[in-house]
């Protein structure tokens, strides 16, 4: 599909070309597709991210995150008309989907588009199952929305963060492109007409904003939460005649030039329609950031090799990605929010526990003693030569022992992504203390039958408690 011409504009000391239909174009693309047009591969990834989603939501919806986000909105909502997944409140639409989102970012257990470091799955599913709710949506049209609104994700995440961007590492990209896309996901399902699309696509990109400076905390999970809320209101505000800029993505002072400074707008419109960037989407099989899971298989294979007394070890050297270094470097957590982004932490926690789950993402791991002495034997290093996905681990013994591994790509990677039974195990463990076995096995069949279903807001009422 072509992008359109391209046009020089001067701004800000620096020449960008721009591409001046990048925004109109993913409107028109939105508003043209037909879920009977969608690959059988795109449609098997979203029931697969779909049933991701569900569990990351029911197994973050009892933390405290989320009991406190809820009596802060209760101050402000209107209709109790959306469920919250594995919780017995109900919602206004906005609100709901901002504490869905949040409960399936909270244990930071959500999928990741590894290119561009987005989660997209929050957003878009939050929103377009809050829409399901309101008004019963077919499932063919939900998995065309969340397809959409995943694709567009992806798409602008990698926008901003594929060279020649050069975008800021500290923008924390779920709460940048979530919001284009939980728009996008949001207009499919309300059918809006291109021009509305492309209004909703402008009211999302002014409202997309997220700091790295808040992992590690509450407002972590508050990023995505907010972008699932920024895209419903920009849908809706859309769909009520509210106007915004035409040129949202691809102007002189858009949400491409100020985010990806300059942006690599090619990775919007190149394949649009017969590549998809959601296949590239991949599953977290630890709850921590995506950055440290390398280390962790790497400690894991350091077990492998034998019977380890984590007392005797002296040091233990951590080679990673230099990126890996930046997103999770963090050296003494003092909470397990923290911790989710801490090597050290969960290098400790794997080799002195030999698993690396959600019993490993606790206050009290964090706060154990034996575990927090391991930690300050850590040490970090970077390394180009090293994958985003790899690591190397050099563990020096009290005796003079050396033991050593490497990997280039852990589990739930792209190289050796999760399967479906991978998955599913995944779920059950998340889902099964909130919802019961009856329950947990009738979700599974629904999320993998869910284009089949007449109403998916069914998903969201069994899920309720």
């Amino acid at each position: 599909m072509n992008a359109g011409h391209a046009r020089a504009t001067r701004g800000e000391g620096q020449r960008t070309v721009v591409n001046e239909a990048t925004t109109s174009l993913l409107a028109r693309y939105a508003v043209d597709l037909d879920f009977r047009n969608l690959p059988g591969a795109v449609r098997r990834e979203v029931r697969r991210l779909f049933l991701n989603w569900v569990g990351c939501a029911l197994g973050g919806s009892t933390q405290e995150a989320i009991a406190k986000a809820i009596a802060a909105v209760r101050e402000f909502a209107g209709p109790a008309e959306v469920g919250i997944l594995g919780r017995s409140e109900r919602l206004d639409a906005l609100n709901a989907t901002l504490i869905n989102c949040m409960s399936s970012a909270v244990l930071t257990f959500d999928d990741t588009h590894l290119p561009s470091i987005t989660h997209p799955s929050g957003p878009v599913v939050s929103t377009a199952l809050a829409v399901a709710e309101r008004k019963p949506v077919p499932g063919s049209e939900f998995v065309a929305a969340v397809a959409l609104g995943i694709e567009a994700s992806c798409r602008m995440g990698a926008m901003l963060t594929v060279p020649p961007a050069r975008s800021n590492t500290s923008l924390f990209m779920t709460g940048i492109a979530g919001t284009i896309g939980s728009a996008i996901a949001a207009g499919k399902l309300m059918k809006l007409d291109q021009n509305q699309l492309q209004q909703a696509i402008g009211l999302a990109a002014t409202q997309s904003a997220g700091l790295r400076e808040m992992h590690g905390t509450m407002a972590s999970s508050f990023v995505c939460g907010n972008a699932a809320r920024s895209g419903l209101l920009a849908a809706t505000f859309a769909k009520h005649g509210f106007t915004s800029g035409m040129c949202s993505i691809e102007g002189p002072k858009g949400y491409g030039n100020v985010f990806g400074n300059p942006a690599c707008t090619s990775m919007v419109s190149e394949g649009l329609g017969s590549r998809y960037e959601l296949l590239s989407l991949t599953y977290k099989p630890y709850p921590c950031g995506v950055a440290i899971h390398p280390v962790i298989d790497a400690a894991r294979q350091i077990l492998d090799q034998g019977p380890l007394h984590p007392d005797e070890i002296s040091t233990c050297e951590i080679s990673v990605h230099p990126i890996g270094l930046i997103l999770t470097a963090r050296l003494h957590p003092t909470s397990a929010l923290e911790a989710q982004v801490s090597i050290p932490h969960w290098i400790a926690a794997t080799l002195l526990h030999g698993t690396a789950g959600l019993s490993e993402a606790t206050e009290e791991c964090v706060h154990d003693p034996a575990i927090a002495a391991l930690r300050a034997r850590v040490k970090l290093r970077g390394d180009e030569r090293i994958p985003p996905t790899g690591a190397a681990i050099r563990i020096v013994m009290a005796d003079g022992r050396i033991l050593e591994t490497s990997l280039e790509h852990c589990r739930g990677s792209v190289e050796r992504p999760m399967s479906e039974g991978d998955l599913e195990e995944k779920f059950v463990g998340q889902a099964m203390p909130i919802i019961g076995p009856k329950n947990v096995s009738r979700v599974i069949e629904m999320c993998r039958a869910v284009e089949a279903m007449e109403d998916v807001g069914a998903i969201a009422r069994v899920c309720a408690r």
